[in-house]
């Protein structure tokens, strides 16, 4: 059975649609969509059972189980970053943002344990380093 041009359009646009076509597992993309995993939330609680019920070959349940776990980190580092960039903002220190989370500050666990040389290193200026500290110590 083929696809209408508007059910095809939409898959195009679907998010998960676009997740298994990057990870080469499109040919599940109706099967998945079909039993409500129609978004990424969902198909992120999604189990093994529920993967062969939708066709999945065992290799394929392990290729997407793997790919999802992977998309569970880079979700809670997204988010881990989103706090660390709005406690900068918080703070009057955003302009640090990129050079902080690309030298691997990305948490505030991490964040928490910068020291003076660190921040010398990465360029912030002595006030601002000082500035950071009390408002981590605060924190």
């Amino acid at each position: 059975m083929g696809l209408s041009w508007s059910k095809a359009e939409s898959l195009c646009e679907n998010e998960v649609a676009a997740f298994l076509a990057e990870i080469n597992l499109h040919r599940y993309t109706e099967a998945l969509l079909r039993n409500g995993w129609d978004d990424m939330e969902t198909l992120l609680a999604i189990e093994d059972a529920d993967m062969k019920d939708a066709g999945c070959s065992p290799r394929d349940v392990a290729v997407l189980r793997a790919a999802l776990q992977a998309e569970r980190s880079r979700r809670r580092a997204a988010d881990d970053s989103k706090v660390v960039v709005s406690f900068l903002q918080t703070v009057g220190m955003e302009q640090y943002a990129e050079v902080l989370l690309g030298h691997g500050y990305d948490e505030m666990e991490t964040l928490l344990l910068i020291e003076d040389a660190d921040m010398k290193e990465l360029g912030l200026p002595r006030g601002h380093s000082l500035k950071l500290r009390k408002k981590l110590h605060e924190y």
